[in-house]
């Protein structure tokens, strides 16, 4: 698990709460709008959250998936406020070693590609899983654009073997959203 690393906002971050009223566009609700956004957390979509000595650090994407250290845990999470809460579950018997926090102030979501005025669910993963090919170095220098959607659509089937709110795309649909999203030429990509 890696350690929250201390960061200065970038500006290209939103509250919580933004990114969820942004969201109602696409999903229909407030609640459908946060479950999604809880669930492009859990999947990797980059977040910040202040520390009680002030300092803003880069938060961690296990602290979405309510299970810490083997433990079940209830998220709870208060919009207005930014803030969000691991509560015990019915079957927490004893405490809990684990780096990430149990309750989070202040998150700041990254703001994802958009389409349109509301983030689907299809350009966020495919942002994040583009974001995380990068910084891995997954994405060779000259690489084609027909090539690099048919590598995102492998690995978002992939995904969604193990993750049931993945609703996987053919290659093409991405080949053809990809500029619109940001994602290309690769060097768009943040």
């Amino acid at each position: 698990m890696a350690k929250a690393r201390s960061k200065a906002s970038t500006g290209d971050e939103e509250w919580f709460d933004a990114a969820v009223t942004r969201r109602v566009g696409t999903w229909g609700s407030v609640e459908d709008a946060e479950q999604a956004l809880i669930r492009e957390l859990k999947a990797g979509l980059p977040y910040s959250h202040v520390l009680p000595d002030g300092t803003r650090v880069t938060g961690d994407a296990e602290f979405w998936s309510g299970v810490l250290g083997g433990q079940r845990f209830i998220l709870t999470v208060d919009r207005a406020k930014n803030q969000a809460t691991l509560g015990p579950g019915m079957s927490l018997d004893t405490p809990v070693s684990s780096d990430v926090p149990t309750k989070i102030f202040g998150i700041k979501v990254a703001c994802a590609v958009e389409v349109g005025d509301d983030l689907t669910a299809t350009a966020a993963w495919v942002a994040n899983e583009a974001r995380r090919m990068k910084r891995e170095g997954k994405i060779p220098p000259d690489i084609r654009i027909s090539k690099f959607a048919r590598a995102l659509a492998t690995n978002m089937r992939r995904a969604a073997k193990t993750d049931s709110s993945i609703r996987p795309v053919g290659e093409g649909h991405i080949k053809n959203m990809l500029p619109d999203w940001g994602l290309w030429p690769v060097a768009r990509i943040k």
